[in-house]
């Protein structure tokens, strides 16, 4: 009987063993568990905290550019280098509508002139119904003695294109928008009326340019998504703006006549 009682203590013994055994296997499974989900949480909050360090640093350098700006070991330069107005560059940012004096001779001396600009110093705007308001003066304030496009002299514009195409790709336009005005410009500039003796062919390639640049920002302006690609130069639209300018010219003749 003792022996029989040994026996079945044992076995139940045994059994009771594999089953706290089994059960510390599970408390150490479900412990590891917890702690690698817990270091799996702490490694996506670090992961997170880097990357939102990054993106703070990237936002800082982006809006204090001169802080760090590289510093090169180069003597300074014999001629100073070119700036963009913060006017004209501030709408180039934003996609707008600027106009090429901005990048000629002149609308680089009136930039420079212009100096930094105070990021916090604001202006007073007056709209068509009388409404006023306070803007940013880099967005408000533009030159009083711009020329339109249209006045440009064809050298002025060949001054001003190198110009604009950086400023174009220094305010981040997409590669798509920047080749179009590319082939805008370059296309104008190749096109057998640059190379005519009559006058009025490249009035007639000032006017096309100005009238569709300026077109175009309206466009994509009141219907996003129509805006059509101006760097394919229209022969049938050339010649409707050298038949207007013709027109005109004839016209203001006729009325110099009758004053006479």
């Amino acid at each position: 009987m003792t022996k029989q009682l040994v026996t079945l203590w044992t076995a139940t013994n045994n059994v009771d063993k594999r089953i706290w055994a089994r059960q510390l296997q599970i408390d150490f499974d479900r412990t590891e568990e917890v702690e690698q989900g817990a270091r799996d949480l702490q490694d996506r909050e670090a992961l997170q905290k880097r990357q939102e360090d990054q993106l703070a640093i990237a936002k800082e350098q982006k809006k204090n550019r001169a802080k760090y700006q590289d510093v090169l070991e180069e003597a300074p330069p014999i001629t100073a280098p070119e700036i963009i107005s913060s006017y004209a560059m501030t709408h180039l940012q934003k996609g707008q509508y600027v106009e090429l004096w901005y990048f000629t001779n002149e609308g680089m001396a009136w930039g420079l002139n212009m100096g930094p600009v105070n990021k916090n110093a604001l202006s007073q705007t007056v709209d068509s119904d009388g409404n006023v308001s306070w803007a940013p003066t880099t967005t408000a304030k533009a030159a009083k003695d711009v020329w339109k496009d249209r006045d440009l002299s064809w050298e002025q514009l060949l001054m001003a294109t190198p110009r604009f195409l950086e400023a174009i790709q220094a305010a981040d336009w997409t590669p798509q928008h920047q080749t179009m005005m590319h082939n805008l410009l370059a296309g104008l500039q190749s096109h057998p009326y640059q190379f005519t003796a009559n006058p009025l062919d490249r009035r007639t390639l000032v006017r096309y340019l100005c009238e569709q640049r300026l077109l175009w920002h309206q466009s994509i302006k009141v219907a996003v998504g129509r805006g059509w690609n101006i760097g394919i130069i229209s022969e049938p639209l050339l010649r409707m703006v050298k038949s207007t300018i013709r027109n005109e010219e004839a016209d203001r003749r006729e009325a110099e006549r009758d004053l006479m």
